[in-house]
Order: C-alpha cells, then structure tokens, then sequence
C-alpha cells in the first residue's frame, strides 16, 4: 500500500492527459449504474445532467483491455501496484451527489486519486465515518470504503478521481479467501461490468 500513492501521484501528469482524452467523450462514458445495476440506488438522479459516470480499467482481477488501450501509461502504472482489485475513472457531474454507503466487501482498501476538482464554488466533500475529506487535485488519500460513507456536491462542475482498490494487508488465511472471491467475483461481476462498459 504504500508504494500505490508514490506510483499514482509521479504519474499523475500523465494519468490526467489521458482521463482529459476520455473526458473529452463524456457523452459515451456509461453511468454507474449502466454498467452495475446494484449501484442505481447510488446513481441514478432525477436530473439528466446529474449523473456518476465511470470508466473502468480493472474490474475485480480483470483487464478492460480497451479502455487501457486508450490510458496506456495509466495502465502501466496500475500493472506495477500489488494486489490492484479494481480501478476506474470516476467522474461525478455538477451536482451529484452519492447518499451514505458502505461496501459489503471488507477485502480491499480504496485510494482516491483526485484529477479534476472545482476551482470555485462549493467545494465536494466526501464523509467517511465521521470524518470530512476533500480533493486537491494531483493529491490522494486512502481509505477503508467498508466505513459508512457519503459525497456532497452542490457544485456545478465535473468533480474527477482515479479510484484504485487494492487488497487490504491480510494474514495467510484472509489472502486464501481473498484470492478465491476475488476469483470469483472475476468470473461474474468483473465480466459483467466490463461487457457493459464496452457496449
């Protein structure tokens, strides 16, 4: 883990270019619940310009192989951290917010690698457990995404991360029953996720 903010944050001129590219067809990047319908409750919204958008390059174990075709030293980066559960661009339009969650799944650590945050206006904020973050840009932070958690965002521009899970530090038998999962939820979320968004 403590190499993963290193790698991210030295690349992050490069990781930038290349989320701009993808920014560039925002049109096409699916909404989070397009591609993972579990996450409607979390990002579905009432307005059409208020959506959760991603754009994945790791889905539990598995490679988007082309969406890293596109992000080609993002990937690069990624391939070089341990334990990479998943990794996706992460764009929230102007005033969208996420309602309090927690992940069901305790095997991984989230970092935040902020890309693109609003110069003005009110500044997005995220909640984990009783502690209030917010996003400099090129900077990140690490947390545990099975805490209680939620995002505020009444600001009406694109509010960007690279969130990358990596597999918590474990003993012998958390790494056993974290590769078979992780196995698993390849063969089954991870393909899903990634045949929608491709479509």
């Amino acid at each position: 883990t403590c190499a993963l903010p290193i790698f991210l944050q030295n690349a992050y001129p490069a990781i930038k270019s290349e989320y701009l590219a993808v920014r560039q067809r925002l049109d096409r990047v699916p909404r989070y619940h397009d591609v993972d319908r579990l996450q409607r409750e979390l990002s579905e919204s009432n307005s059409a310009s208020k959506n959760w958008r991603v754009f994945f390059l790791n889905a539990m174990g598995r490679k988007a192989r082309l969406h890293r075709q596109q992000c080609p030293t993002t990937a690069r980066v990624l391939d070089r951290i341990p334990g990479v559960v998943q990794a996706f661009f992460s764009i929230l339009e102007g005033g969208k917010s996420i309602p309090p969650h927690s992940s069901p799944y305790w095997g991984y650590l989230r970092y935040h690698l902020a890309l693109e945050v609003p110069g003005q206006g009110p500044q997005p904020r995220m909640r984990v457990a009783n502690q209030w973050l917010v996003w400099e840009e090129g900077k990140g932070f690490l947390f545990d995404d099975s805490f209680d958690h939620e995002l505020v965002n009444e600001n009406p521009n694109l509010r960007s991360v690279l969130i990358v899970d990596i597999a918590r530090p474990m003993g012998r038998l958390g790494r056993i029953v974290h590769a078979a999962l992780l196995f698993i939820m390849g063969q089954t979320y991870g393909r899903w996720v990634l045949r929608r968004s491709a479509a």
